[in-house]
């Protein structure tokens, strides 16, 4: 059985500096630096937060640019050795996870870790469309027990692959949710 990596991505503007720095640029946070797009891994046997990749952008770049989502994604798994690269063909090899907040929950950006073989949970604000498909899943009872990195059962965590549930959903929207694990309605 192959063993199961989780990579997080994410961008934070560091604040300080001043107008001399290369690259450097209005954040939208009021401040001036940059808003880096990093790649972390996280080995649960081993240890967490391993750096992988990272784009050092402008401070007014975007948060949601997939092009610099899929460049980092690309630059993280070039950077694992071979025999842990995901391969979309063959259900034996191993496994990742890519994490992203709202700003990597973009149709390219889960486009291009299918077709990385890189399983993804997304973070997304919860509209109208979400809300009916929760519901839509919790009349079926869809919904399984979260599992942490320790194989243990996430107390009132639970989650649902949605790809495998579109018979539930009667429109195209369930695109929408991104395959991404999404949190039971209260």
């Amino acid at each position: 059985m192959p063993s199961r990596t989780h990579g997080s991505e994410g961008g934070s503007p560091p604040q300080g500096g001043g107008p001399t720095r290369q690259n450097a640029a209005a954040t939208w946070k009021k401040t001036f630096g940059y808003h880096p797009l990093l790649v972390f891994l996280d080995r649960p046997d081993i240890a967490g937060g391993e750096a992988l990749a990272g784009l050092l952008r402008p401070g007014n770049a975007g948060s949601n640019t997939a092009a610099d989502h899929i460049t980092v994604l690309g630059w993280a798994l070039d950077s694992l050795p071979a025999d842990r690269h995901p391969d979309p063909n063959d259900p034996g090899a191993q496994k990742i996870l890519v994490r992203s907040d709202s700003a990597g929950a973009t149709h390219r950006f889960a486009a291009q870790c299918r077709a990385k073989g890189a399983g993804f949970s997304f973070g997304f604000a919860v509209d109208i469309r979400v809300r009916d498909a929760a519901e839509t899943l919790n009349k079926n009872k869809a919904w399984y027990p979260a599992i942490d990195s320790g194989g243990g059962i996430r107390e009132g965590a639970w989650i649902v692959e949605v790809e495998r549930r579109e018979a539930l959903f009667n429109r195209v929207e369930v695109e929408d949710l991104h395959h991404a694990a999404v949190a039971a309605a209260g």
